[in-house]
């Protein structure tokens, strides 16, 4: 891409990142869901969520461990 993206182009990356926020969202409810009904353990659920959101589970779990320490 040369120059400025348009204003135009960048809503539309902004509606597609919406969208995948929500199924990142949902993935991650139904992987609860999963886990809270006994159809997977914890352990595979750390891992779905990891595939769908790399990284997210880890921060959430250290943002708790450090507001614990306060």
């Amino acid at each position: 891409m040369i120059g400025t993206p348009s204003k135009e182009y960048t809503l539309a990356l902004i509606r597609v990142v919406s969208r995948r926020l929500k199924h990142i969202d949902e993935e991650v409810i139904a992987t609860g869901v999963a886990l809270s009904q006994g159809l997977i353990d914890a352990k595979q659920a750390r891992e779905m969520v990891n595939e769908v959101a790399p990284g997210c589970i880890d921060v959430v779990a250290l943002s708790i461990l450090e507001g614990a320490e306060k």
